[in-house]
């Protein structure tokens, strides 16, 4: 999916440590949205879903954080979390399918 990405990172001065910050926007064309959050005709089928189809365009965005702290040459201790907000016609269609 193409992806449009903006990236600070920030590295503590120590061996194998640091921190990473990411901010991301996602966009893809039709197919490749319908493929992570479509429902096709024979997939409703299956799952009794109502089949759904997503124009392209905008998908999400969020940001992204990662610290490392080297313990010792062999071993890192490594923290992430990530936070993705869906464009409004995915939400949507996810809070309809509950």
């Amino acid at each position: 999916m193409p992806l449009f990405r903006q990236q600070l990172q920030l590295f503590l001065p120590s061996y194998g440590s640091g921190a990473e910050i990411e901010v991301f926007s996602t966009f893809g064309d039709e197919e490749q949205i319908d493929s992570y959050f479509g429902v096709s005709q024979s997939d409703s089928i299956a799952s009794g879903l109502p089949p759904t189809s997503f124009d392209g365009g905008y998908r999400s965005s969020g940001f992204k954080a990662t610290y490392r702290k080297a313990l010792n040459r062999n071993f890192q201790f490594i923290v992430k979390g990530q936070v993705e907000v869906y464009s409004r016609e995915e939400a949507n269609n996810a809070n309809d399918n509950d």
